[in-house]
């Protein structure tokens, strides 16, 4: 991708709604354990402490990061890992039934399982970040499936039921760039009007 392209992916409405929802999710509750005790502190205007070593907190996600990263804290697991292996289950079953729909997700479910694995990633944790990136890929494969199948049809549905607000963004996106196309290759012009 040149220089010019890849300057307009950065701007596109969908980029910007994707990197919206990955900034607030910095703010979304995040549970940490304290390795060692920290004192009061503030950072970036957010005061927290004092943490005895041992306790278990709930903190804004990018400060959690921050503590995890530094060695401070460990992530603790949220139920992450189950959560994943079940939605998987749903979505792998629903498509070997033939089942257009996509499953439900709990709001912020991608958020969630993206923060778990940069946690694990921050704090070593190499086998299980591994075991749920790969679940996780899966995952997305399947529901992408679903998302690229009903952007195939003549008529594309206006909205995706129990899609994410991820998966929203992007069949908003990719259902306006598909229906441009197939205008242009039936004969519309770029104008919007007929050529013939």
């Amino acid at each position: 991708m040149d220089g010019v392209a890849r300057a307009a992916w950065l701007r596109s409405d969908c980029t910007v709604r994707l990197r919206s929802l990955l900034l607030a999710s910095l703010a979304e509750q995040s549970r940490v354990k304290v390795k060692s005790g920290i004192p009061e502190t503030s950072l970036a205007g957010f005061k927290f402490g004092p943490l005895r070593e041992g306790e278990t907190v709930d903190l804004p996600r990018a400060l959690a990061l921050v503590l995890i990263a530094s060695g401070s804290a460990e992530p603790v697991d949220e139920g992450v890992e189950i959560e994943l292996y079940r939605a998987q289950g749903k979505e792998r079953a629903a498509a070997q039934s033939g089942a257009p729909q996509l499953s439900q997700l709990r709001p912020g479910f991608y958020r969630k399982v993206a923060a778990s694995l940069v946690a694990m990633e921050l704090a070593g944790m190499d086998e299980p970040e591994r075991r749920i990136m790969s679940v996780y890929q899966d995952l997305i494969t399947l529901r992408l499936q679903k998302i690229a199948r009903s952007l195939g049809y003549t008529s594309v549905p206006a909205s995706m039921p129990n899609a994410t607000e991820e998966e929203k963004a992007l069949f908003d996106c990719a259902s306006e760039l598909f229906r441009r196309w197939r205008e242009i290759l039936v004969g519309v012009d770029l104008h919007g009007g007929s050529v013939h």
